[in-house]
């Protein structure tokens, strides 16, 4: 079992490899409030190449947005730098920083069995969500998210290439 602020430490300490993409497979892995979760990836500005992964939820779609995390993506409903609108106007300082993704509200229980948005949910300008189901950086069910967006491919190309240069 692997939680975070104890034994995760550890393991990155005793087995990172520098200049390599570490990933670690567990069985059993925890947040800070002690909730199992099936992964955690180091932004680039932790200065740590390490994405651990639950074994359980150990799929290819997930592991893609891990690696993309690993990239300096965010999730497409991301709300540190404030909430994207519709309109996309703050798109370049809000949500996650990519303007050719759509304003996401979180589509944590509002996608459909055949992976359409079933959310009805308004942003703070009154414009209804219309978004997509098949990022890869989307809370949508792991079999909907298909795709990167150009400007996310090239995010993580931009951090391939100015941040994690060593790694090629």
């Amino acid at each position: 079992e692997i939680h975070l602020e104890n034994n995760e430490k550890d393991l990155i300490t005793q087995n990172n490899v520098r200049n390599l993409i570490n990933l670690f497979l567990v069985f059993h892995l925890y947040n800070e409030a002690g909730q199992e979760i099936c992964g955690y990836t180091y932004f680039p500005s932790d200065s740590t190449d390490a994405i651990l992964l639950n074994k359980a939820c150990l799929n290819g779609t997930f592991l893609t947005a891990q690696i993309g995390h690993f990239f300096n993506l965010y999730h497409t409903h991301e709300t540190s730098f404030g909430i994207e609108l519709v309109a996309r106007s703050n798109c370049q300082t809000a949500g996650d920083l990519c303007c050719d993704t759509p304003a996401d509200p979180d589509l944590t229980l509002n996608v459909s069995p055949d992976c359409q948005y079933t959310g009805k949910l308004k942003d703070a300008s009154g414009d209804y969500y219309i978004t997509t189901t098949a990022n890869y950086m989307s809370s949508s069910p792991l079999d909907c998210r298909c795709y990167f967006s150009d400007k996310q491919y090239r995010r993580m190309i931009n951090c391939m290439l100015q941040v994690k240069d060593y790694l090629w």
